[in-house]
């Protein structure tokens, strides 16, 4: 939003705020819990807007204080049991170059290391997001195929297609494409508009 469509901008009522944040903080969280186990995943009805959010909050960090155990053992074939300590990822980037009004286009690439159980990878891209803050949804975001059957034997790639808005303003908008099923791992993303 520009600072001048900000100023006309007519004042929120507290309780329309509320509603907003709410509902903000139920779509992040819908998000995050995308692939938790049902227990987890289901809020308690009738919080107040306080409690809900602590409540989000608390899953939120249970998720994170368990994301160090997730993928990376798995990901990389590594024994957690053995005491091998886990590298930091490394790698680059999926980088798009793209345009306002357009689709961008990305191959993301999944390789076999290690065991890896029989089901399936969905995949997710994040709100992608400038340091100035402006903002692409990661729902304009689409893959195909949506999943790909593990175990692979070979490299297995999606193509992520990305509908940017017309009114997208130049500059690099950073997320993360998210894998979740028979593991959980993340790859950044680099969109950069002209």
């Amino acid at each position: 939003m520009k600072e001048s469509e900000r100023d006309q901008t007519a004042p929120i009522s507290e309780s329309v705020l509320e509603d907003r944040v709410l509902q903000a903080a139920e779509e992040a969280f819908a998000r995050v819990m995308a692939g938790v186990p049902e227990q987890l995943a289901t809020m308690p009805p009738d919080l107040d807007l306080a409690d809900a959010i602590r409540w989000a909050g608390d899953r939120v960090t249970e998720l994170l204080a368990g994301l160090s155990e997730l993928p990376l053992e798995s990901l990389l074939g590594l024994d957690h049991e053995s005491g091998a300590t886990t590298p930091m990822p490394n790698g680059e980037p999926v980088r798009v170059q793209a345009t306002a009004g357009t689709v961008a286009e990305a191959r993301v690439w999944v390789h076999p290391v290690g065991d890896l159980a029989s089901g399936a990878l969905h995949f997710l891209l994040s709100d992608l997001v400038t340091a100035s803050g402006g903002t692409i949804p990661g729902s304009l975001a689409g893959f195909t195929p949506e999943q790909i059957a593990t175990p692979v034997t070979a490299g297995a790639g999606t193509l992520l297609r990305l509908w940017v808005p017309a009114g997208a303003a130049a500059g690099c908008y950073h997320g993360h494409v998210f894998a979740h099923g028979v593991i959980g791992a993340a790859v950044p993303i680099v969109v950069t508009l002209t």
